[in-house]
């Protein structure tokens, strides 16, 4: 009866400790993410206003909008989890 209750305490501790990495790995995750598109959404952004070919698109800064938002969503999933 001792070895089953300490094995019960032991597989919670053990599950307990699993979820807190699983939900630091999805952090992670999301902050890798938005840092890639808000990293991709500047540097598009900046390209275009300080591009001497090209004048500034509206187009691309609406799809990089759109880009960032999903990202968000992604985000929102993953921290439900």
């Amino acid at each position: 009866m001792i070895l089953l209750k300490k094995s019960l305490f032991m597989h919670k501790i053990c599950s307990i400790w699993h979820l807190q990495v699983g939900k630091a790995c999805y952090i992670l995750l999301s902050f890798i993410l938005n840092l890639f598109f808000f990293y991709f959404f500047v540097v598009t952004l900046l390209g275009n206003i300080f591009s001497r070919r090209f004048p500034i698109l509206p187009s691309f800064f609406f799809y990089d909008l759109f880009i960032v938002c999903f990202c968000k969503k992604i985000q929102y999933v993953i921290l439900q989890k």
